[in-house]
């Protein structure tokens, strides 16, 4: 399997603390961060009308993207990573 990184880690709604997102608390749907779904609309079963809203980069850096990079360099990732089987992706 080839894992891509998920939009979510370019979205201002993404939590990468609690691995969730304002639109999607729970759980993110695997469609979403597979890349098959890009969630510029809202999904039909989404509580809510938040879709992806990309990170206005700072002066301080991109926090998200550093976050992203250790998890790659460490192997940990957030525990909702699953695929449809709810076999670890890494």
């Amino acid at each position: 399997m080839i894992f891509t990184k998920p939009i979510c880690f370019n979205c201002k709604h993404f939590d990468f603390d609690k691995s969730n997102c304002t639109a999607f608390p729970k759980e993110i749907p695997f469609e979403i961060l597979n890349g098959e779904n890009d969630h510029s609309k809202p999904l039909p079963d989404q509580n809510n009308n938040i879709v992806f809203e990309r990170i206005q980069k700072t002066k301080g850096g991109d926090q998200p993207l550093r976050q992203y990079r250790n998890m790659i360099k460490t192997g940990v990732w957030p525990s909702n990573f699953e695929n449809n089987e709810n076999e670890k992706i890494l």
